[in-house]
């Protein structure tokens, strides 16, 4: 009997280790898999994990007042850059999928180092930032266009289905104390805008000639214009790329410029690829990307001598009706 006691023992016990050592884990292929950690920040709940390959927790930084706003990353020095937000709770003025509150860096162990807020009636930070190698980082943020504004820019009011329009701005903040931060240089959708609906307004032209201009009149119609849901840095090209879901494409700017020559041409689109028809230089046949996530340079400074080395890593959410697509470009 006391044999039959030990061993239901030991099997119970086992299955209680075997659960807090695979976390979620269906299938570990050690042969095919990174060696490395997975930082993961589920939705609904405000706990960031980073696990190993058995699923086993390694760290958590708890959090019971915000929820996912939307992303976090972890530094070598192991300082941990989260976004958060709680939802429509967050800003009544401005809402939608995504929308965000505060950046933190929080410490190995948890410990607040540093919280800085955007957001307020007229600007609210979204979705993903992109850490910088001097400990900067770039963010996404709407900001607020009343319709007047957009109307005088070329939006045709029928594409005004809110009252008001949000182009996305990205801004570069440098962490100052435990609770401040300067914005050292800023890059907005607004200035740099063509529109062919109404030659008696502003930025009047052809886009099809303009492909670095972004069209006013191209998207949906309702507030949330662009949904910008990522973005990155390249530190050797000092580039930046952002995925566009609601144009279907990616964009990329030239970060060497200062702020005052990003509002102009040198701030305009270097680059752009997924769907030509949002500039005027094809149609729905020549769509590339669908609503489209996590654009990134691909192993940039994790291995050099990679055959992805230097390429854009992007997930094609709705290439088709039953699956998804990831792309190196």
């Amino acid at each position: 009997m006391k044999n039959i006691l030990f061993t239901a023992l030991i099997v119970s016990l086992s299955t209680v280790l075997l659960a807090q050592n695979t976390v979620g884990l269906t299938n570990y292929d050690p042969s095919k898999a990174y060696d490395g950690y997975n930082l993961i920040f589920p939705h609904k709940q405000g706990n960031v994990f980073l696990l190993d390959n058995c699923g086993e927790i390694v760290n958590t930084w708890e959090d019971t007042l915000y929820t996912p706003g939307n992303t976090a990353y972890l530094t070598e020095a192991g300082q941990l850059y989260v976004c958060k937000g709680n939802g429509a709770n967050s800003n009544s003025f401005i809402h939608a999928g995504g929308g965000g509150e505060l950046v933190e860096i929080r410490e190995w162990d948890n410990t607040l180092s540093w919280q800085w807020f955007y957001n307020d009636s007229t600007v609210r930070l979204h979705h993903d930032i992109a850490v910088m190698p001097n400990g900067n980082f770039l963010a996404i943020a709407w900001e607020v266009i009343d319709s007047v504004t957009a109307v005088a820019a070329g939006r045709d009011s029928t594409y005004l289905s809110d009252g008001e329009i949000w182009p996305e701005h990205i801004i570069e903040i440098e962490p100052i104390g435990t609770d401040s931060g300067n914005i050292v240089w800023e890059w907005h959708a607004w200035d740099h805008l063509i529109q062919n609906f109404d030659s008696t307004k502003a930025n009047y032209g052809d886009p099809s000639v303009n492909p670095g201009k972004i069209d006013v009149n191209f998207g949906p119609s309702k507030a949330d214009w662009h949904h910008m849901n990522a973005i990155d840095y390249n530190p050797f090209l000092d580039q930046i790329v952002m995925s566009v879901p609601n144009f279907d494409e990616l964009w990329i700017i030239d970060h060497s410029t200062t702020t005052a020559q990003a509002a102009g041409v040198l701030g305009d689109l270097i680059y752009r690829w997924g769907n030509p028809e949002a500039y005027g230089m094809g149609d729905s046949s020549d769509q590339k990307l669908f609503y489209q996530h996590d654009v990134h340079w691909a192993d940039i400074s994790l291995s050099a001598g990679t055959p992805a080395a230097g390429k854009l890593a992007v997930f094609n959410n709705r290439t088709g009706e039953a699956h998804s697509t990831v792309h190196l470009i």
